[in-house]
């Protein structure tokens, strides 16, 4: 068996959906990922050790969530299947659902340091943009989370671990994670997200709370921002909070939703952009930088989730990119980005040694 990889996957996560089938957070998005995944590793001859749900008792959602939060989704998804909000249902299945999910991400980092490797947690429905109490920063919706699952995985690793990275690349910013580390200096949280779209929050200049300024690092780029961006925040962003922070553990927030021709939003990144971050999680594994990693899937609603997670996990795991090739994308046509580039070096350079 290949330790090199573990993957939480169950028909269980299927069981929160739309009856209606015209949500496009639906059982199918998963099933794309798992089945796509499954097909490149088979090809590959990559065997892994694939693991069904976990599901604790509810009050470990209180580690994360408010309790009236945690009892108005019990309570709601006790009626059926409606809406919540304009953006996220539940149904008879969703507080089982999302509590596994949350579970499972938990337990996720608890694998990952005691086998000193990556977890990946296909799970749904998401969380990256419930925040204490739900809906976080002024947010109109939960934008179709439940409870914050990479926020799980991360205050597990926090019994165990001085400092936690957490490396977020949906498309969209994940404003609960921010909101429920934003006081905590063992967290850095880097989002990566499209600016302008839901929630409409993640500014630059949003950078943590008392004690932890500097520590949330929010990198808002423009519509049809593609791989060269994304390359130079790996290299002289990412690279610099590995060096200077020092983390212990790594979480990342996998959305998809970046891929160029994702329906939700409108970035252009390409296959190349996810197998760099993953051969960062390899890079950083293997050189022992971090004691382990989780990845938790986000969103992603086109062929990012096929595409884009059968790159990521080919970066960790069989990488065909290699330091010269990220070199040369994170240097050649930047003009496009000065500005921006400009003002994060004006904004983050008093907390992070950023050239």
């Amino acid at each position: 068996m290949n330790k090199d990889l573990i993957i939480y996957f169950d028909s269980l996560f299927l069981q929160h959906y739309d009856p209606t089938a015209s949500h496009v957070e639906n059982p199918i998005r998963l099933d794309i990922a798992f089945n796509s995944l499954n097909k490149f590793l088979s090809k590959e001859s990559i065997k892994v050790d694939i693991r069904g749900a976990v599901k604790y008792g509810e009050d470990l959602l209180l580690l994360v969530h408010d309790s009236d939060y945690v009892s108005f989704i019990k309570d709601e998804s006790r009626k059926g299947f409606h809406y919540i909000d304009p953006d996220t249902y539940v149904n008879e299945h969703t507080f089982d659902v999302a509590l596994a999910a949350f579970s499972t991400a938990y337990q996720a980092s608890n694998v990952a340091l005691q086998e000193g490797i990556n977890v990946l947690v296909l799970v749904r429905p998401p969380g990256h943009h419930s925040g204490i109490r739900g809906k976080a920063l002024g947010a109109p919706t939960n934008g179709f989370c439940i409870f914050n699952n990479s926020a799980a995985a991360v205050i597990s690793a926090l019994r165990n671990v001085r400092r936690v990275l957490v490396i977020d690349f949906d498309a969209h910013h994940g404003n609960g994670t921010q909101e429920i580390f934003w006081d905590n200096g063992r967290v850095v949280h880097v989002d990566i997200h499209e600016r302008g779209i839901y929630p409409g929050t993640g500014d630059l200049k949003d950078l943590g709370g008392k004690n932890a300024e500097g520590t949330k690092i929010n990198i808002p780029l423009d519509p049809l921002s593609n791989d060269i961006i994304y390359m130079w925040v790996l290299r002289n962003i990412i690279e610099v909070v590995v060096c200077e922070f020092k983390p212990d553990f790594l979480v990342i927030s996998a959305g998809f939703d970046a891929y160029r021709t994702d329906p939700l939003t409108d970035l252009s990144v390409t296959e190349i952009t996810y197998e760099a971050y993953g051969y960062l999680v390899n890079k950083l594994l293997r050189k022992r930088v971090v004691k382990g990693t989780v990845t938790v899937l986000e969103g992603g609603y086109g062929d990012g989730l096929r595409k884009g997670l059968i790159a990521y996990v080919k970066g960790y795991i069989k990488p065909g990119i290699n330091e010269e090739v990220i070199d040369e994308l994170s240097e050649k046509g930047l003009r496009k980005y000065n500005y921006l580039i400009s003002k994060i070096k004006r904004i983050l350079g008093d907390y992070w040694s950023i050239i």
